[in-house]
């Protein structure tokens, strides 16, 4: 009996464990191994979100120069808020773009 029960006790313990690993959303990987599966996105202004990456992208190169320039001791005021600036846009790109 005492080997029944642990088995029992052990069997129940892992079907909850299991119950509460939850639904996850498909990788990429497995979006990519079934083609059929499309995602369904939404109507985007996709003018908006090129304007969108636009920015990030001046923002992103305009800050890579000024972190060469950090080496000499020199740090830009508005660094900080262009760096909070890109986080916001690419947080909104996610978002919109449904990639959160």
């Amino acid at each position: 009996m005492n080997l029944i029960g642990r088995l029992l006790i052990v069997s129940i313990f892992s079907t909850t464990l299991l119950a509460q690993h939850g639904h996850r959303d498909p990788s990429p990987e497995d979006r990519d191994a079934n083609p059929d599966r499309l995602l369904v996105v939404p109507k985007v202004d996709t003018a908006q979100a090129m304007r969108d990456s636009q920015e990030l992208l001046n923002l992103s190169q305009s800050v890579s120069i000024d972190v060469r320039d950090v080496t000499s001791g020199t740090v830009p005021k508005d660094l900080r808020d262009r760096l909070k600036r890109i986080e916001k846009l690419s947080k909104k790109l996610r978002s919109d773009l449904l990639l959160d």
